[in-house]
């Protein structure tokens, strides 16, 4: 299903199709305030290419709407900051001022899947830092011996 387009089932099993112009103007007229003066954060659109490119990755157009972006941007900034508040007071409650990646563990840890792809690209992580290090203690080695018998 495109972004275009929502689609619902009403209790009649009737499929009914909302135009998305309705919704920008349903969140347009949320982000109003009593004076009438908006009151839009600006974003600094840092997901916008890869928000793009995921969506065309998962079966939408090549080029989608930029609304569509903004949208899913949006949603998806919103759950980093979320995310983020949510491991911050896990640290708070254990009186830490920085927050460490168990604490946004701790956060997950209802949601398995993605508890499980934290713990992988941890394992990864830690698999390519003694790679690194191996890979820079036998370099260094063979540099000193190269060293040494330019000497002689």
């Amino acid at each position: 299903m495109h972004l275009n387009t929502c689609l619902w089932k009403s209790d009649q099993s009737r499929t009914i199709t909302v135009n998305r112009l309705w919704w920008f103007t349903l969140l347009a007229e949320s982000t109003m305030s009593a004076e009438g003066i908006s009151r839009k954060r600006k974003r600094p659109n840092l997901f916008t290419n890869d928000v793009r490119a995921l969506m065309y990755a998962f079966g939408d157009v090549p080029n989608p709407e930029p609304e569509s972006v903004a949208v899913l941007e949006d949603i998806l900034t919103d759950y980093i900051v979320d995310m983020c508040h949510e491991a911050a007071r896990m640290a708070r409650t254990t009186n830490r001022n920085k927050v460490k990646v168990d604490d946004f563990k701790f956060a997950l840890r209802r949601d398995y899947r993605k508890l499980g792809r934290v713990e992988e690209l941890q394992r990864l992580s830690k698999e390519i830092h003694e790679a690194r290090k191996t890979f820079d203690d036998s370099e260094g080695k063979s540099l000193s011996k190269n060293l040494g018998d330019k000497d002689k």
